[in-house]
């Protein structure tokens, strides 16, 4: 890596390239994103039918998500996570990243976040 490389020159190429908002607070993930133990996990998880799997790869949920209706805040936590598996981080697995999910709590204006 070059010793002259900067992270917010980075994200400044990021926000330069893509338009994405920078804000001043930093997205906390978790090591695991249970429903039993983050609310927004379970929010999100509400939109699938009982057996229906929440662990998709990023083409399965392309299609669940094209197949679907949703509005809202659940449309919202669907692209941040299609956007973020394949832009930001892949799992080890192949599936959707999940990690960040608990760091959207109600109340948080997402465009607050870097």
């Amino acid at each position: 890596m070059d010793p002259k490389f900067d992270i917010s020159s980075f994200e400044e190429l990021v926000h330069d390239i893509f338009g994405i908002l920078r804000g001043n607070l930093e997205i906390q993930v978790v090591k695991r994103a249970k429903s039993d133990f983050h609310e927004v996990v379970a929010e999100w998880k509400s939109q699938f039918k009982d057996g229906e799997s929440s662990r998709f790869t990023p083409v399965q949920f392309k299609t669940y998500m094209q197949g679907q209706n949703a509005s809202g805040r659940i449309f919202v936590l669907n692209f941040l996570l299609f956007y973020n598996t394949l832009l930001g981080e892949i799992t080890t697995n192949s599936t959707i990243n999940m990690r960040f999910l608990p760091a959207l709590r109600r109340g948080i204006e997402i465009k607050s976040f870097n």
